[in-house]
């Protein structure tokens, strides 16, 4: 192994039980705590973050600043391929 590559991946705290986990978990290891992944990059959307919105009659979930940059680029859902806005 290339000991110049970090070995480790990033984590973030769980929000339910508070231990770290891996930053792209969809569920802790530790509680088993879930969440719902982002339309966009797959990553779990936190509260803080959390976007729903409807597309062709779907609930699409993102996290924010991901779905406005996607939107901002491609003008349409990455979900339904319909047409879609920024959420600010």
């Amino acid at each position: 192994m290339d000991q110049a590559v970090d070995q480790t991946l990033s984590t973030r705290p769980c929000d339910s039980c508070g231990v770290q986990t891996y930053e792209a978990n969809l569920e802790c290891h530790n509680c088993k705590h879930k969440w719902e992944a982002c339309a966009v990059s797959g990553y779990p959307t936190m509260e803080h973050e959390k976007l729903v919105t409807k597309s062709n009659g779907y609930d699409v979930v993102a996290i924010r600043d991901m779905w406005n940059t996607w939107v901002d680029t491609f003008r349409e859902c990455p979900v339904t391929g319909g047409p879609a806005s920024a959420k600010y």
